[in-house]
C-alpha cells in the first residue's frame, strides 16, 4: 500500500464517520495507483485506493483512517463495499488488473468471502484479474485463519499479496504458511536499500526465498535509480510508487 495521500495512520474517528456516512451515501470513489513490471515499467495491475469525494470533484484519502475504521466497528462494512466495487469495474473492464487491501478483522470474516464467492459463480474469470492484499501484521494476528482464508481465495482462482512486508514483525513463518503470490517490500527496506547493508541483506534473503517458492516481490516507495538497480539485480520484479505512477481517479487503462 503506497500512497501519500492518505490520512495519518493514526486514524481519525471524525473523519471514519464521514468515510461512512460517504458509504451510505454511495460517495465513495477509487484512486488507482499502477503497480508496474520492472522490465518494462509499464503497468501490470493497479491497486484501489478508496476515495471520499468531499465536494463530488475533489478525492481525498481514505485508507489512512483504517485504524480509526476497525475500532469503531466498520471495517468488515467498509470492505465488502470496496470489494464490490472492484468487481463492478472488472466486470465492466475485461483488460483491468485490481488489487484490493482488506483489514486485518475482514480476513476471518465469512460475509466478505460470500460477497466474493457469489460473484464469482456467475463470472469465474473475474477472480483471475483481482489480487487480494494483506499485510503481514494482519496475517500473524491470527495464522490459521489466515491460512483458511487465503487457500480459499487461490481455491477461487484469486491472487494473494503479503502486504508492507518488514514493516512488522517480519517473519517467514508467515510467508511460508500462507504460499502468497505476492510480496510487497515495504518502503523502509527498499528506499536506500542500495546504500543499506541491512536492507540489502533482508532483500536479498527475500528474493532467495522468493526464486525457490515462485513468489513475485513489489519494491514500494522506490525513488532513487541506484535502488531501483539493485532491486531489480536482487529479483524484485515490480515496483509501486509516485516514481513509477500516481494515483488516478479517472480509470487510467482507458487512456
Amino acid at each position: 500500500m503506497t500512497d501519500p495521500g492518505d490520512f495519518s495512520p493514526d486514524g481519525d474517528p471524525a473523519a471514519a464517520k464521514r468515510l461512512m456516512q460517504a458509504l451510505h451515501a454511495g460517495d465513495l470513489a477509487f484512486a488507482f495507483q499502477p503497480i508496474v513490471a520492472a522490465a518494462t515499467l509499464r503497468p501490470a495491475y493497479w491497486e484501489c485506493l478508496l476515495r471520499v469525494a468531499t465536494d463530488g470533484a475533489t478525492p481525498i484519502g481514505g485508507t489512512g483512517m483504517i485504524g480509526a475504521v476497525e475500532r469503531l466497528g466498520f471495517a468488515p462494512v467498509l470492505d465488502r463495499r470496496t470489494l464490490a466495487m472492484a468487481l463492478a469495474v472488472l466486470g465492466r473492464t475485461p483488460t483491468a488488473e485490481l488489487s484490493v487491501n482488506l483489514s486485518g478483522i475482514t480476513v476471518a470474516n465469512r460475509a466478505w468471502l460470500a460477497v466474493l464467492t457469489n460473484r464469482l459463480r456467475t463470472d469465474p474469470s473475474l477472480g483471475r484479474r483481482l489480487v487480494v492484499e494483506i499485510t503481514e501484521t494482519a496475517a500473524m494476528s491470527d495464522i490459521d485463519e489466515s491460512r483458511r482464508f487465503v487457500d480459499r481465495l487461490r481455491e477461487l482462482g484469486v491472487r494473494v499479496a503479503i502486504d508492507d512486508y518488514g514493516a512488522g514483525h517480519t517473519s517467514f513463518r508467515t510467508l511460508m504458511a500462507l504460499k502468497p503470490d505476492i510480496v510487497k517490500i515495504d518502503s523502509t527496506f527498499a528506499v536506500g536499500s542500495a546504500g543499506s547493508q541491512l536492507c540489502r541483506d533482508f532483500v536479498r534473503t527475500l528474493a532467495v526465498a522468493a526464486r525457490d517458492h515462485g513468489w513475485a516481490i513489489v519494491g514500494e516507495g522506490v525513488s532513487a535509480d541506484e535502488d531501483e538497480a539493485f532491486l531489480i539485480g536482487e529479483g524484485v520484479g515490480y515496483f509501486q510508487g509516485g516514481r513509477y505512477g500516481v494515483p488516478q481517479t479517472d480509470e487510467p487503462w482507458k487512456s
